[in-house]
């Protein structure tokens, strides 16, 4: 009885949940820094330079092409254009 060993069935697949928990992190992080992104090189009154537009081309073609996710990201984007 004093070599009872710790349950383990709690700890099953933790390792997969920490592994898609960050992936959603990330990828949310991702499409949420469009908007400072936008506000950044708009008040320097510039356009985004090529490097920008290459990583997240992706969610460029992902909203030309999914009208819900486009709408998302044309109201998000113009909440942080800065307003001339």
């Amino acid at each position: 009885m004093g070599d009872e060993q710790p349950d383990q069935r709690g700890r099953k697949g933790g390792g997969i949940s920490i592994i898609f928990l960050s992936a959603g992190l990330l990828l949310l992080v991702y499409v949420l820094s469009t908007g400072p992104v936008v506000r950044y090189y708009g008040k320097q009154g510039k356009q985004l330079p090529n490097s920008a537009m290459t990583f997240y081309m992706p969610l460029i073609l992902l909203s030309d092409n999914v009208r819900p996710v486009g709408k998302f990201l044309d109201w998000w984007v113009n909440l942080w254009e800065p307003h001339r």
